[in-house]
Order: structure tokens, then sequence, then C-alpha cells
């Protein structure tokens, strides 16, 4: 009998805390500032959607500190490809926008784009100070770590991709940035992404130089020679071994 009632009381338990569980993650927990048709107008009012995407849904999620309105539109039996738009549902910014158009079915042509770097990049700037008229003075247009400028497709036009990352004080904050894709051919948007930490940021009256910093990694981490062999880029190819430096433990190594 005895056992019976702690049973009992452990599945109250149990389905109290799913219950709750479940109404914390739950989409619709909290009234969001921003309602569905007013994400929507915001969309429309920096994306306008295409009139062939004529299929709509949409659904509120919440994740980390963020509350999110996703959009999507769609052509009817896949014509037209789809666009996605995600809005903060607090703050009413543009998150991101994706736009995919179904591919060339012709043979596959490498070609050049008709509008140039320049033209392209100035376009990018407009959109960000257009999206973002206040933040956009914080960004600075920056080379995107191991991306080229220009990506040539031969299924369908060239793009470029700009990337700006937010700086404060001429240091750089790499989590805050803004990442714009357009189409080579007309300039069109297809992707935007814009990530942003309402956070006050402040440079300490003492600052460790450069100097300071790596005395401190070569006393805590230092390097290490190991005989290191290269993997082969293609089957049967011969890489050398070589005597290199290295960091020990390269993941350890951050200095406040």
């Amino acid at each position: 009998m005895r056992g019976g009632k702690f049973l009992s009381l452990f599945l109250m338990l149990a389905l109290l805390v799913t219950s709750w569980a479940f109404a914390g993650s739950s989409g619709q927990a909290a009234t969001p500032a921003v309602s569905l048709e007013e994400a929507i107008r915001i969309a429309k009012g920096f994306f306008p959607v295409p009139a062939e995407l004529s299929e709509f849904s949409s659904h509120y999620h919440e994740y980390q500190e963020k509350a999110v309105w996703w959009l999507n539109w769609q052509g009817a039996e896949g014509e037209g490809g789809e666009m996605t738009v995600q809005v903060d549902a607090v703050t009413g910014d543009v998150l991101s926008m994706y736009r995919w158009k179904p591919g060339s079915s012709s043979q596959p042509v490498v070609k050049l784009p008709k509008i140039t770097q320049g033209q392209a990049e100035k376009i990018a700037l407009e959109l960000l100070e257009k999206l973002q008229p206040e933040k956009s003075r914080h960004f600075e247009l920056v080379q995107e770590p191991d991306q080229p400028v220009l990506v040539v497709n031969p299924y369908g036009p060239a793009r470029y991709q700009f990337y700006f990352q937010r700086f404060f004080q001429e240091i750089p904050f790499p989590a805050n940035s803004v990442r714009i894709v357009l189409d080579g051919d007309t300039g069109e948007v297809l992707e935007y992404s814009f990530s942003w930490d309402q956070v006050t940021l402040q440079v300490p009256e003492k600052i460790l130089d450069q100097a300071a910093a790596e005395k401190i990694f070569q006393d805590e981490f230092g390097m290490e020679l190991i005989y290191f062999r290269p993997v082969a880029e293609k089957r049967g190819q011969k890489m050398p071994v070589k005597f290199v430096y290295r960091v020990k433990e390269p993941a350890r190594v951050i200095i406040d």
C-alpha cells in the first residue's frame, strides 16, 4: 500500500512537470509584441512577394532569447520557387530572408555577372541602411572568412555576397553581423541575415597590449614541434612529412 502511494505521488509529479515543460515550450505561450499581421506587413514592406508565390504558411517559435515569426510563400506545385522571411516578434527586425528559384534545365554554362561588384556593393549598403537605419552605422564591410565575394553558378546567374561585421571603437564583435547575397544579373536580394545582441559594449580603461598578450600566450600555452603529414588531396598522391610548430591545446587559447 505504501509503495502504491509513492507510485501515485511520482506519477502526479511527473504529470505536473511534463505539463509545465509542454506549456513552456509552446509557440503561443505568450502573446508576441509583434502580431502575425504586423510581421507579414514588415516582411512585405522590405521584400515584396512575387505574385506567383501564392501559398502562404507561418509559425511562431521561441529559442534562446529570441521570439520569431517564420513566414513562407511558395508557388503552386513548386512553380516560382519560394521565399522565407523571419521577423523578430519583439523588435520587428527582419532577421533573415531567403529566396529560392528553380534552376535552369538547360546545359550548365558559366557566365559572368551583368552588374559590377561596385554596383552590387552599393545595393547591399542601401539595403542594410533601409533595414537598419540606426544600427547600420555600427557595421563595416569586411571580407567573409573563406568566402569569395563573387560566386559563379553554372546552373544560374552569378552571385555577389557581402559580409558586414559590428564594430565598437574599432574592435570587431564577430557574433553580430549582416550577410547579403545578390543576384549578379539583376541585383535582386536572394539572402539576408542579421544578428545583433542588445548589449552595451565598452572598452576597459586598462587593456592588454599585443606584446603582453603574446607573453601570456607563450607562458601559458606556447608552441611545440611535431612531425606533420598533410592529407592527400587525391588518391595516390604522396604527401611529405614536415617538421612544424603547432599551438599546444589550441581549444584552450582565449586571453581575456
